[in-house]
C-alpha cells in the first residue's frame, strides 16, 4: 500500500454509505459501489472546484468527517479522455479494479480511496493538492527533476514484465 502524504493516515479513510468506515487495510480496494449519492452521504461543504483541467471531467471538494477529499466525475458526454480510451467508466476505474493502483511502489502516492458507478462515475480521493506542483510554465528544480525519473524507475521496476493483467485501454485505442 503507497503512504499517505505528511499529515495523513490510511487509518483515515471516510465513512462510505452502507459500508460503514472503511478499514485501514484495504480488501475493499477494486470495489466499485453502485451509488454516488451513498458514496458521497457523510460529504459535507461540497463546492466544485475550478482547475486547469484539460479533460473535461468536473471536480467537487467535500469533506467527509472533518477531512478533505476531492471527487472526480468521470462522464463520457464529459470527459473526452474516456471516449478516446474507449474504456466505460475510464482507464482509473479500471486499473482500480484490477486492483493495479495498489501494486504502484511506496513512492507513489495513489489517493484514491472509493468509488462509485452509476450512469457516471465518481472517484472520491484524499486531497493532495498541497502535494502537486503549481500549473506553471516555470521550470522545476533539478531535485525535483531526479526525484521523479526515480520514481518514474520505481514505477516501471514495479510492473515490468507484467502482462495482460496490465491491459487497461484496449489496443486499439493506444494509438
Amino acid at each position: 500500500m503507497t503512504s499517505p502524504p505528511p499529515g495523513m493516515s490510511v487509518a483515515d479513510q471516510p465513512r462510505v454509505a452502507g459500508l460503514g468506515k472503511l478499514p485501514a487495510e484495504a480488501p475493499w480496494v477494486g470495489l466499485v459501489g453502485d451509488s454516488i449519492d451513498g458514496l458521497l452521504a457523510e460529504a459535507t461543504d461540497r463546492r466544485v472546484m475550478d482547475t486547469a483541467g484539460k479533460s473535461g471531467a468536473r471536480l467537487e471538494s467535500v469533506r467527509i468527517d472533518g477531512a478533505p477529499y476531492v471527487v472526480k466525475y468521470l462522464d463520457t458526454d464529459d470527459d473526452w479522455t474516456i471516449r478516446a480510451a474507449g474504456v466505460f467508466g475510464g482507464a482509473t476505474v479500471l486499473a482500480w479494479r484490477k486492483g493495479l493502483l495498489q501494486r504502484l511502489p511506496a513512492c507513489i502516492n495513489q489517493p484514491i480511496v472509493a468509488v462509485a458507478h452509476e450512469r457516471r462515475t465518481a472517484v472520491l480521493m484524499h486531497d493532495v493538492g498541497p502535494w502537486l506542483f503549481p500549473v506553471s510554465d516555470d521550470p522545476i528544480s533539478s531535485e525535483q527533476a531526479d526525484r521523479i525519473l526515480d520514481h518514474m524507475a520505481a514505477l516501471h521496476a514495479a510492473f515490468w514484465g507484467g502482462g495482460d493483467e496490465l491491459d487497461v485501454v484496449p489496443g486499439m485505442h493506444r494509438y
